[in-house]
């Protein structure tokens, strides 16, 4: 069919559905009618949304806003020019060149690529035209991208200076596009405040053209979240105890990529980030928009929940002692994490004034702290004027501002011109009756030189003090080696006194734990025992005191069990047959191997897995042959070997004796696991459950693992008693599928006070009461 235009103007045509307009608008009616129940809904149902919406300062009307959306589809109702469409019939556009002069026009097609010109072709693309001729051009459109379109096309003619232009603009569209997700939820569990976390799924486009595609997600905000690796650079941030402060809803879910084209029968990898600063249960509904076609033709749901970790500070107030004017004092909180999520804290700064008595600071304020573990905050205190001080202090954690940790530093300001550095002498785990040296120092701010003169209490045969005396130079300092030689085993303290001149200037404390025994042998075990010459086949028995006790060892057996598969492959005959054999002369090692199937029928091709079973005694090794029959064909050996053996493990040590521990000080000891026999092993070591509740941080790492044979693994322990006294705590390990073991973790913590080396109540030169000691071994002086 051919449309000519026979007249002097230009002629629009268009193909309708609809004969007459009265039809069309009488379908438009119709398509209106049924969006009028949406227009006409009464506002009742959204009342109690509305008012909730205003108790939270939204000044959004949502029945206004689904009004205008009602109208907006109306007007596209209306706007719809009603052309012809079918599933069956279409209409393909042909175009005629005219020649309107009076010699032959030669005429081309100019090819463009831009926009969607290269899905278009006309034919003939050249030719001539004959005056007054027509040429007619067919138009052949295969749309590779969906949605509309307007296209300028070109045909040049000899001899005219400007070409024939051709518009052509319309809307391809597809029946029921469709992007699917490869999951109906993406599910992110618990997660923590502040960390972002990030699932992964699959849009795929089964269509048979590209589809480009906008991500959304439902409820989201527009202002940035703020993450932890963020908020722990700055910790002089009002979030830290005021919470974030969000001029509009937080975006908290990030895509990526956010939009993008699909092609055919493709898909896209999409990864969804959740950093939530709201605590809170997500149900969420990501969306996909298509270009040209529409909004919300797929969706995803989304779920999580938000939490703040539960972080404790230790101790409640960390001590300083005595604290020089002006000279930085640095002790450390600890940050336990008993949770299962990060947590990020941050000290917040001091506000310093200028009569303020105490200066503090942290050269590390914020951090992170993982899941189960515990991290420090250093805190450097520097007193500014004399007397005891008490100053509060604030570590907050990101996402509960509403209850910051509140922690004391305790300290008191003096003018001292003599004094020992350190005061605590600690010479750890020592052997008894060997020597061991320990160094501190004696300072001299003062502006004279001074005698000193230093002495032991308790033991002074034990010990020996170079210089024990001498002469201290003035805003100078003197270096003294202890040396001890330990007669006992155990926890050992001692008090050391500085005298100046003949007065007590000062008291400190001495620490060690003697290890091994104070009994001397006559001949020495080490590095050899000879036991000198003897004559052949006497009986000789060399006298001597038992050495030290070796390291206890635990060796507990259980019977191996060990599986090998061996796979079978018959290429030719369909049948064969299993069966175990072996040397008469080890009737105990084919007791212990099993063959599962003894037979079988195998088809051409086919293969068969066979199980071999070895379940011996213990420390037995068994060896056998085991022959596979193929009837009609050859016998294949298989040689089986097996040995049982014990499981067994060793502790370098099953009670830790801590000795004498300052109560707010962070400790740690080690003990050493290994593996002694022939088998891997698992491992959990934990502290008992029933001592958990406990006060105080007891805390190893690693809690699980498994060793090989002969292996090793180191277990530190670390602790803080986090009151004074006596203290014990027991850690359950286990082994394989052994009972659980006990490893003890025990000692004694001491609160600083002043002692003094005189009996109380003197009368006569003679000592009416003997003095009653403190728990750190000082006598205690009450001050009035």
């Amino acid at each position: 069919m051919f449309i000519e235009n026979r007249s002097n103007i230009t002629a629009h045509f268009q193909w309708k559905t609809f004969p007459t307009e009265e039809d069309e608008n009488e379908e438009k009616r119709r398509q209106c009618c049924l969006l009028q129940p949406l227009k006409e809904v009464p506002p009742d149902n959204f009342i109690e949304e509305e008012d909730t919406e205003q108790e939270e300062g939204s000044s959004e009307d949502h029945t206004a806003l689904l009004s205008y959306m009602v109208q907006e589809e109306m007007e596209k109702v209306q706007e719809d020019p009603m052309l012809f469409s079918d599933d069956i019939f279409s209409i393909e556009p042909m175009v005629t060149l005219m020649n309107h002069g009076a010699i032959d026009a030669p005429f081309t097609y100019i090819h463009t690529t831009a926009n969607v010109g290269y899905c278009f072709k006309f034919a003939p693309e050249e030719g001539i035209i004959a005056p007054g001729g027509i040429q007619t051009i067919q138009i052949s459109f295969n749309a590779t991208v969906a949605g509309r379109f307007e296209e300028e096309f070109q045909f040049s003619v000899a001899g005219s200076p400007t070409s024939a232009i051709l518009t052509i603009k319309g809307r391809v569209s597809e029946p029921e596009p469709t992007l699917h997700f490869n999951v109906n939820e993406l599910d992110f569990g618990d997660i923590s405040f502040g960390f972002p976390s990030t699932k992964t799924c699959r849009l795929t486009n089964p269509s048979p053209v590209p589809l480009s595609f906008k991500l959304c997600m439902s409820d989201d905000g527009t202002q940035p979240a703020v993450g932890s690796f963020d908020q722990i650079r700055n910790d002089s941030d009002p979030s830290w105890t005021e919470g974030i402060h969000f001029y509009v809803e937080p975006r908290e879910f990030t895509m990526n990529p956010r939009q993008g084209t699909i092609p055919p029968q493709g898909h896209q990898d999409i990864e969804v980030t959740l950093c939530s600063n709201t605590v809170m249960e997500f149900y969420r509904t990501m969306l996909v928009d298509l270009e040209g076609f529409g909004s919300g033709v797929a969706s995803l749901s989304i779920t999580a929940r938000c939490l703040v970790p539960e972080l404790r500070v230790y101790p409640h107030m960390l001590l300083y002692d005595e604290c020089r004017l002006k000279v930085p004092y640095e002790r450390k909180f600890l940050v336990v994490n008993d949770t299962h999520l990060p947590g990020c804290y941050g000290l917040v700064p001091q506000k310093r004034m200028e009569d303020t008595p105490v200066f503090y600071s942290s050269p590390q304020p914020c951090g992170i702290v993982q899941p189960h573990s515990i991290a420090e905050i250093p805190v450097v205190l520097e007193v500014q004027t004399l007397g005891e001080h008490r100053s509060s202090v604030v570590i907050g954690v990101f996402g509960d501002e509403r209850n910051p940790r509140s922690v004391v530093l305790q300290s008191t300001g003096r003018l001292a011109d003599i004094y020992p550095v350190p005061r605590l002498i600690e010479f750890g785990r020592i052997p008894a009756l060997q020597p061991n040296s320990q160094t501190f120092t004696l300072f001299n701010e003062g502006l004279v030189p001074r005698d000193f003169r230093i002495e032991t209490v308790c033991k002074p045969h034990c010990y020996i003090i170079e210089p024990r005396e001498g002469v201290i130079p003035t805003r100078g300092k003197i270096p003294v080696t202890i040396t001890a030689t330990l007669d006992d085993t155990g926890l050992v303290t001692d008090t050391v006194q500085l005298f100046i001149g003949n007065s007590l200037w000062t008291t400190f404390m001495l620490v060690a734990v003697g290890t091994g025994t104070k009994i001397v042998t006559d001949k020495p075990f080490v590095p050899e025992l000879s036991l000198g010459c003897q004559f052949r086949y006497e009986h000789y028995s060399p006298k001597f005191k038992p050495q030290p006790p070796k390291e206890k060892r635990t060796s507990l057996g259980y019977s191996a069990f060990q599986m090998r598969r061996f796979k079978i492959r018959n290429g030719e005959d369909p049948a064969t047959a299993l069966r175990e054999s072996c040397d008469p002369a080890q009737p105990l090692g084919a007791e212990a191997f099993s063959i599962l199937p003894q037979s079988g029928v195998l088809q051409p091709g086919e293969r068969q897995q066979v199980s071999f079973t070895f379940s011996g005694h213990l420390n037995t090794t068994a060896s056998v042959t085991a022959l596979c029959h193929v009837e009609g064909g050859p016998t294949y050996e298989v040689g089986l070997t097996g040995e049982a053996s014990y499981l067994s493990y060793s502790l370098s040590q099953r009670e830790i004796n801590c000795g004498f521990q300052m109560f707010n000080n962070l400790h740690h000891s080690t003990v050493t696991l290994a593996n002694t026999g022939k088998i891997e092993f698992k491992w959990m070591l934990n502290l008992s459950i029933a001592e958990q509740h406990l006060p105080g941080v007891f805390v190893v790492n690693p809690t699980i693992g498994s060793i090989a044979p002969g292996g090793k693994q180191v277990l530190k322990f670390f602790y803080m008693p986090g009151v004074p006294g006596a203290f014990s705590r027991t850690f359950q390990l286990k082994v394989g599928g052994l009972d659980p073991e006990n490893i003890c973790l025990k000692g004694e913590t001491f609160f600083p006070m002043i002692s003094v080396n005189l009996p109380w109540n003197i009368e006569g030169g003679h000592c009416l009461s003997p003095p009653r000691k403190g728990p750190s071994g000082f006598v205690p002086c009450h001050m009035p």
